[in-house]
């Protein structure tokens, strides 16, 4: 397999743009509860609103990672079915999450296996694209001018340690204690400051 098949990249693109925003119509069409009280499609519209957001991250992250990192190995090709996989169940995870908000009377506790569910999805997705990231530019890294060749190291960091952060979260922290979703922004900013300090020492100076 030639990594650099440019029809076989473009098919893959094209595939993985059609699976993205197909995600992103389920995200309406599966949040139109049948609610005569507008008022209580308040939660449902939130879930909408804040996970379109996510999935155009997603979707940003992987255009960039297809326009300058990308060569198709079996490897990649898995792990960037899988990482579509995962937007796919994000989009069940953000329904489930909703519906329950929703019901009357429930409980926090309830919730909360929910809430790990579509923030572990959210996480692994993340992870598989830091993969990605990893992957491509340990294969391009020569070819790469400096700018693109730092960008995608901040990106690799950025998703990988964030990603595997809501991970830690979602399946070994949440389901049992609803007080841990209050770890999710200084992890956050953990892997902020991670990519921001390591960055510079993997990519180097700029050539003058």
């Amino acid at each position: 397999m030639d990594p650099r098949d440019e029809r076989l990249i473009h098919r893959l693109e094209a595939f993985s743009d059609i699976v993205i925003g197909f995600s992103m119509a389920l995200l309406a069409i599966n949040l139109q509860p049948n609610e005569p009280d507008v008022a209580k499609l308040f939660p449902a519209l939130v879930a909408f609103l804040v996970s379109f957001a996510f999935v155009a991250l997603l979707w940003w992250l992987h255009n960039r990672l297809f326009a300058y990192y990308f060569t198709a190995t079996p490897v990649t090709i898995v792990l960037n079915f899988a990482a579509l996989a995962g937007v796919a169940l994000f989009i069940f995870a953000t329904t489930a999450v909703a519906h329950k908000f929703m019901e009357r009377g429930v409980h926090v506790s309830e919730i909360a296996p929910f809430l790990s569910l579509w923030m572990g999805l959210y996480g692994a997705t993340l992870a598989l694209l830091g993969t990605l990231y990893a992957t491509g530019l340990r294969a391009r890294w020569s070819e790469l001018a400096y700018p693109v060749r730092r960008w995608g190291v901040a990106r690799a960091l950025n998703s990988g340690v964030g990603g595997a952060s809501l991970l830690i979260i979602a399946f070994f922290i949440g389901p049992f204690d609803d007080q841990s979703y209050k770890i999710v922004v200084p992890l956050a900013l953990a892997s902020v400051i991670a990519e921001k300090l390591l960055t510079p020492r993997i990519v180097g100076k700029e050539p003058a």
